[in-house]
């Protein structure tokens, strides 16, 4: 029997217990108790501080004349900027505060958008002179943006380099456990940070994750913990001292188990002071990153940063546990998780601090879709809204029966901040009518290739639009497709609905531009739902060089090809020049479920190659290979022994690697996977999808509709060979999001 599908889309299914009860519960006097609006920066000690709109933060840090003095704002919520003086006690707090409206005094500015970084480096003839005459100490100011509307909370970090500009002679950095630092290298630069294990018992997770375009490396060596990080003397490099690396091209996980942490740290764990890890992060080519040092057991839960996804893989029935600060102004929550392999369900809860785990309290919201997504939305105002801000919203993933990979976003329902794409990796959300999503995203890096936006419908009608302008405004729209006045600022995709709005930047167009920040808008008239992914592309055309000229060449120039991550079911549009390949990851949650790639031939002849070993599969490393020309596709049994390179061990899952190459012409093409028989793959409005059945088979699909005037809906299936048929059923369209406080 053919399962219902809703027609609007892929259902997502809440359950949300709302509380009446919540007074003094959620109110918390003292949410995040190392928070600072005030003090002296200590180096390489992050400080946690709150700023909001009205009251700015103010902090000193020694200068030390012999040396460039480095500040770094890691912002975790809201949009916050960086003030530097060496006069002013109040750098830029004149608006506000009283201080000085001299801004001469202000030395130095780092006013980025959103959830940008800021940072300074000061040089010391800057502040001495040529006399000589140098301050003992540098005052730091932070500041809401001047448009924001919300507080923000964010961590201050000051370092100091030596006077020949080299991070790698920098202050070291102390990582505190769930508490995510930002930092930026120039090519061949390195930074150095120290992390002192809560729980030498517990499996420790560090997470490298790739802000802007660029290749970080991440060496990890240990021993005893130390009051101060300057003291180690050899920190771990690609030739020497490191125990535990990854050097990968884009982002780095390394696992650090517990007994081999144990054994390496030769008994320091067991001293009062305890064993830490030394951590060396060192830029192959400039890079943006993220680093972030976690316990498995989840004593210390991580920070769910606002408008910045974060990434866990889970074993079977597995637990990840997230703070989400919501400060004062907030108008909401809207959690999205997107599981990339497995069934990742979402908990949340203002008073249980593992909301899911036991007995579930009254304020507990929960999502347990079996679909892709799951979705919390939480209305300001509310009866179940805390009764004073700030607060910390309680949120817990679990990985259902099998393994995930999963991202969890957070952020303001209807908020102008942009949630920040990294490239490759996919983020599903959705739209109430009328409404519209802010997303950033900068390449970062010379020489990446295509520039290319691509937004999918799971339902409704969303439409594209991108723009280098950082005021570009939702107002502004409409401008993009056809600009009224000289070159545009922006580019516009608005297919129909149902189909694919994709914009792309080639090398030497108007809008091409690798160090600027992409403002990527995406706009609904009714209620839609879909996924958005950034690429880039090393060479025109997004793929990377074959060696040898084509078929039968060596199948080189791909170590440092971009992969981009797939969503199942949902298919990927995608395109390479001849003699190319482009490269994809699939994450598989479980060894017990077979598995099918479709790739189906949009123009020219694209061949599809695949491998659970090799990061890059081509024509010459590839495990599985189907060159038909025109479609293709592969059928990976489970009981196949080089299926998850034959790992039968529990149910830990692995990644499928594919590469699609591009044979004599140029190809684009729509790539799609699907986990066994009763998958439901989305069909896109005009873009054809390849399949194949056993006799007897079936395989079910979904169609998305906008919420506009449809004529009708022509459904096309054309045999290669056999008899397929075809069968269509229609559904009631899928609800509109219940309002705040409705039981359902």
């Amino acid at each position: 029997v053919l399962p219902c599908v809703l027609l609007s889309g892929v259902p997502l299914m809440r359950l949300l217990l709302l509380s009446t009860a919540l007074a003094g519960a959620a109110a918390q006097s003292s949410p995040f108790p190392s928070i600072n609006q005030t003090g002296t920066l200590e180096l390489g000690i992050p400080k946690l501080g709150f700023s909001e709109p009205g009251s700015p933060s103010f902090f000193t840090v020694p200068f030390n004349a012999s040396r460039q003095l480095q500040l770094y704002l890691t912002p975790l919520s809201g949009n916050v900027d960086l003030y530097v003086s060496a006069v002013d006690p109040k750098p830029k707090g004149d608006e506000w505060s009283g201080g000085s409206s001299d801004f001469s005094t202000h030395l130095y500015t780092s006013d980025k958008a959103g959830l940008e970084a800021d940072s300074v480096t000061i040089e010391a003839r800057a502040l001495c002179g040529d006399a000589g005459a140098c301050p003992e100490e540098v005052h730091v100011g932070v500041v809401s943006s001047p448009l924001a509307v919300a507080a923000a909370l964010f961590q201050l970090t000051a370092t100091q380099l030596d006077t020949d500009s080299s991070a790698s002679s920098g202050t070291a950095v102390t990582l505190s456990a769930g508490l995510p630092l930002d930092g930026s290298l120039a090519e061949t630069e390195e930074a150095h940070y120290m992390f002192v294990v809560p729980n030498a018992s517990d499996d420790t997770v560090l997470t490298l994750t790739v802000i802007t375009a660029g290749d970080p490396d991440l060496y990890v060596s240990v021993g005893p913990a130390l009051s101060d990080p300057a003291e180690q003397q050899v920190w771990p490099t690609a030739t020497s001292g490191a125990r535990w690396s990854g050097n990968a091209f884009g982002g780095e996980r390394l696992l650090v188990p517990a007994a081999e942490l144990r054994e390496e740290a030769a008994g320091s764990c067991e001293q009062p002071s305890g064993c830490a890890l030394f951590l060396s992060v060192v830029a192959y080519s400039q890079t943006g990153y993220e680093l972030l040092a976690e316990q498995k057991s989840a004593e210390h839960p991580t920070v769910l940063r606002a408008n910045r996804p974060a990434s866990k893989q889970l074993e079977a029935d597995g637990w990840a546990f997230f703070d989400y600060p919501v400060l004062a102004n907030a108008t909401g929550v809207l959690l999205t998780l997107t599981s990339l392999s497995g069934d990742a369900d979402l908990f949340a809860s203002w008073s249980q601090a593992r909301p899911g785990i036991g007995s579930l309290s009254d304020d507990t919201y929960m999502s347990q879709s079996t679909e892709a997504v799951d979705i919390i939305r939480i209305e300001a105002g509310g009866e179940d809204w805390p009764t004073s801000l700030p607060a910390k919203l309680h949120v817990g993933v679990q990985a259902y029966g099998a393994a995930a990979e999963f991202t969890l976003l957070g952020a303001e329902p209807g908020g102008t901040a942009a949630t920040v794409l990294s490239a490759g990796q996919p983020l599903v959300a959705e739209l109430r009518g009328g409404d519209w999503l802010w997303y950033s995203f900068t390449p970062a890096a010379e020489g990446v290739g295509a520039i290319t936006f691509t937004l999918t419908p799971l339902s409704g009608d969303p439409d594209l639009y991108v723009s280098q302008e950082p005021t570009f405004s939702a107002s502004e729209r409409w401008t993009c497709a056809e600009p009224l006045f000289g070159a545009p600022t922006c580019a516009a995709s608005l297919e129909a609905a149902g189909a694919t709005d994709q914009v792309v930047f080639l090398p030497g167009d108007q809008l091409y531009c690798t160090a600027c920040t992409y403002r990527v808008l995406v706009a609904a008239a009714t209620y839609t739902s879909f996924s958005i992914l950034a690429q880039v592309g090393s060479v025109p055309g997004g793929g990377s060089v074959l060696g040898g000229g084509g078929k039968g060449g060596g199948g080189g120039g791909t170590d440092d090809a971009p992969v981009t991550a797939l969503l199942p079911n949902i298919p990927t549009r995608g395109s390479v020049s001849a003699n190319e390949y482009s490269f994809y990851r699939v994450p598989v949650s479980s060894t017990n479920r077979s598995l099918t790639v479709r790739l189906t031939s949009l123009s020219g002849d694209p061949d599809l190659y695949a491998s659970f070993s090799e990061l890059r599969p081509t024509e010459h490393t590839a495990e599985f290979h189907s060159g038909e020309l025109g479609d293709d596709a592969l059928f990976l049994s489970h009981y196949d022994p080089r299926f998850c390179n034959g790992t039968r061990e529990g149910d830990a899952g692995c990644s499928l690697h594919l590469g699609v190459g591009g044979y004599m012409v140029n190809a684009s093409y729509s790539l799609a996977v699907s986990f066994g028989e009763e998958s439901k793959l989305s069909l896109i409005s005009g873009q054809p999808q390849e399949g194949s059945l056993e006799a007897h088979a079936w395989q079910y699909y979904t169609i998305a509709l906008g919420g506009g005037d449809v004529d009708q809906i022509v459904v096309s299936l054309e045999a290669s060979y056999g008899d397929p048929d075809v069968y269509i059923k229609a559904c009631p369209p899928a609800p509109p999001p219940p309002p705040p406080s409705t039981l359902q």
